[in-house]
C-alpha cells in the first residue's frame, strides 16, 4: 500500500502481543488455495500483491476525484 501510493516518511508501529507482534485474535500465518476453483475454469488475472495495488491506485484516484 505503502509503495502504490507512494507515500513518504510512513512510521510502521508493532506493538507486540501475547503471541508475538500483531494484536489480539489476529492470525498470524493464513495460507489459501484456489485449487478447487480453478478445477472449475477459474483463472486468476492478478496476484495477490498485483490485486492490492490496483486496489489502493483505484482508491486513490476515487478518493482525489472527491
Amino acid at each position: 500500500m505503502v509503495d502504490a501510493l507512494e507515500l513518504k516518511d510512513v512510521k510502521y508501529m508493532y506493538k507486540p502481543v501475547e503471541h508475538g507482534i500483531g494484536w489480539r485474535g489476529d492470525v498470524k500465518n493464513i495460507a489459501l488455495s484456489i485449487d478447487k476453483v480453478k478445477g472449475l475454469g477459474f483463472r486468476p488475472k492478478l496476484s495477490s500483491t498485483e490485486a492490492v495495488r490496483k486496489t489502493a491506485l483505484l482508491l486513490k484516484r476515487e478518493i482525489l476525484r472527491h
